[in-house]
């Protein structure tokens, strides 16, 4: 089990704009002069990892596993004198692998190890990342060119496939317990 503190919004990169950057009457018209700054908060959260084995011989050994990768993420943005400081996009997601493999006990001391994990991921009614079904010269709701207003209708789905193969070889005249 690992759990994770919650984390108030900071600021998470900060940065100071040079006045210089454009003319002063409109650097003195920019609402926001702390848009290259970005911040980050999280929740606490508890993940959980699940492990069995079975002994099937002498030699093998089958596991299972299962574990948790819950999201901490807040989305919330932080604010700093009137200043809304965004986070940096990302999608938050549960994740949940599942786990299987088995261990083969060779001569020596020596061991090969193969497993396989599927991960899974999905989230609903996310804000859409970018919307160009209704596209516009201009959309002051998302400040954005060329987009249409960001609705939340995305479902985020992620599946993962990922294969481990190890092995462990005792060099020399084999492990100390054993009589050659």
């Amino acid at each position: 089990m690992e759990y994770f503190s919650r984390l108030a919004p900071h600021k998470l990169i900060n940065t100071h704009i040079d006045p210089g950057i454009t003319t002063t009457s409109v650097f003195d018209q920019m609402t926001n002069k702390e848009w290259l700054s970005y911040s980050y908060s999280a929740n606490s959260v508890v993940n959980i990892a699940l492990r069995a084995e079975s002994q099937l011989t002498e030699r093998y050994l089958l596991m299972a596993g299962f574990k948790t990768d819950f999201s901490s993420r807040t989305g919330k943005n932080f604010v700093d004198n009137g200043n809304i400081i965004e986070q940096i996009k990302s999608i938050e997601a549960n994740y949940y692998h599942f786990t299987s493999g088995s261990l083969i006990s060779l001569k020596n001391g020596n061991t090969i190890f193969t497993g396989i994990q599927y991960t899974l991921g999905i989230k609903h009614n996310k804000k859409q990342l970018i919307n160009l079904t209704d596209a516009r010269e201009y959309n002051p709701v998302d400040n954005t060119a060329l987009q249409g207003i960001r609705q939340d209708k995305m479902t985020f789905s992620y599946h993962a496939l990922s294969f481990f193969f190890g092995a462990s070889f005792t060099l020399g005249k084999g492990r100390p317990d054993q009589k050659n």
